[in-house]
C-alpha cells in the first residue's frame, strides 16, 4: 500500500480567512494551515485553478494580524459528509506575512506536540 507524503505537513488550524478572486470575495474559516497553502472551508464554491489574493486573520490577546498573499485554488471538495472545502496554494507572501506564518505554525506545532489544548486554535 502506498502511502502519500505531503510536501509541506498540515497542521489543523481554526482562524477566519478571505478569498479574492476576480469574481467573488468568500469568508471562511481555515481547516487546516502548511507553509504551502490552507484548506478553507465556506460554503460558497470556488472554481479550481482560479488565483486568488488571501488574507487570514489572526488574534493574540488584544493585537490583531493578517497573512496577506496570493494563491491558487488548486482542489475541491464538495462531499456531503464534510462541509464544502477548497485546497488553497501559497504563491506569493511579502517578508513580513511570511514570517509571520512561520510562526504561527511553528507555535502550532510546538502546542500540538506537547499536547496543549486551550481552545485557542489559531491563536499567536
Amino acid at each position: 500500500m502506498e502511502q502519500r507524503r505531503r510536501r509541506h505537513p498540515r497542521l489543523p488550524f481554526a482562524v477566519m480567512v478571505q478569498i479574492q478572486t476576480d469574481t467573488q470575495t468568500i469568508s471562511g474559516m481555515t481547516h487546516d494551515i502548511s507553509t504551502g497553502g490552507l484548506y478553507l472551508q465556506a460554503q460558497e464554491e470556488l472554481v479550481p485553478d482560479t488565483p486568488c489574493q488571501f488574507s487570514i486573520m489572526l488574534h493574540s490577546g488584544t493585537t490583531e494580524s493578517t497573512i496577506r498573499g496570493l494563491g491558487r485554488v488548486v482542489r475541491l471538495d464538495l462531499s456531503v459528509d464534510r462541509e464544502r472545502g477548497a485546497g488553497i496554494h501559497f504563491e506569493d507572501l511579502d517578508p513580513e506575512s511570511q514570517s509571520l506564518l512561520w510562526r504561527v505554525i511553528q507555535y502550532n506545532a510546538e502546542a500540538a506536540e506537547g499536547g496543549i489544548t486551550d481552545g485557542n486554535e489559531g491563536v499567536l
